[in-house]
């Protein structure tokens, strides 16, 4: 009887050592399994890297109440940042008033492999009657050709001399060009804040800071500071959140296209 009480004693704890030993095990499989689940689905998520247009010394368009185009690149980029947090990885090329070179911008969206890359700004015109949005893809200037345009003041909008690298983009210009025309679309649409579309168009141009990108890549004038009523609009909150969501289902639309066509041109 001693001997079946000793041995009780001595199986008892041992069973419970055992038991707590498969529920470690347990554990730490459920938790690696969420931590790979976790990495794995971080890996899939599409990076698009947003540039918001000068900073720094550089401030970019200033309009008629002294707004300067620098600030309202960054806020833009900063409310798509929040708008699409955890459902694409969004990488700023600058996060504060600070200048960046174009090929400095270009090469943030390489470095990170960026699926997509879009460079913000809030274009200007001599005529203060301009107004609506401009979306640019990379167009290599014709052989011989120049490009000068007074529609153009804004320095980072200049055209680049063609140089070996600007072939990264050309592979990407059929897409490029089809996210131009869904980000339109969505922007074309009314908006609540102002009450209106904001007219937009979409033109091939050789910019400098898509020459390089390899991945689709665009530049948009998201209205025009120099015009009164627009700088009045971009000085909003609620217009920027605007312009921001339209810009986010635009890009969620041109990801979902691309998934299901074989071709760019099947797009749109």
């Amino acid at each position: 009887m001693c001997q079946g009480k000793l041995k009780k004693a001595l199986i008892d704890p041992l069973s419970s050592l055992v038991l707590q030993c498969c529920a470690w095990v347990v554990i730490l499989t459920f938790v690696l399994a969420i931590m790979t689940a976790t990495a794995g689905a971080r890996e899939k998520l599409r990076t698009i890297v947003i540039d918001p247009g000068h900073g720094g010394s550089d401030h970019g368009i200033t309009g008629p109440t002294q707004l300067l185009e620098k600030n309202i690149t960054l806020a833009v980029a900063e409310l798509i940042v929040k708008e699409r947090k955890g459902i694409y990885r969004v990488v700023l090329t600058r996060t504060g008033d600070y200048g960046l070179s174009l090929y400095e911008r270009t090469a943030v969206a390489n470095n990170q492999r960026a699926d997509l890359f879009i460079s913000i700004h809030a274009g200007g015109s001599f005529s203060q009657q301009k107004t609506g949005c401009t979306i640019y893809y990379y167009k290599k200037a014709s052989p011989g050709g120049t490009y000068t345009s007074k529609k153009l003041p804004d320095p980072e909008s200049f055209p680049v001399a063609p140089i070996p690298w600007d072939s990264c983009q050309i592979v990407h210009v059929p897409e490029s060009k089809a996210a131009a025309k869904i980000i339109a679309s969505y922007l074309s649409n009314p908006f609540h804040a102002a009450g209106s579309p904001l007219k937009t168009d979409i033109k091939g141009y050789p910019l400098t800071v898509l020459s390089g990108a390899d991945m689709p890549a665009l530049l948009m004038e998201i209205g025009h500071m120099t015009n009164p009523q627009e700088e009045k609009n971009l000085s909003t909150n609620k217009y920027l959140s605007e312009i921001a969501n339209k810009i986010c289902k635009g890009i969620d639309r041109f990801f979902s296209k691309k998934n299901k066509a074989n071709k760019p041109d099947e797009w749109v």
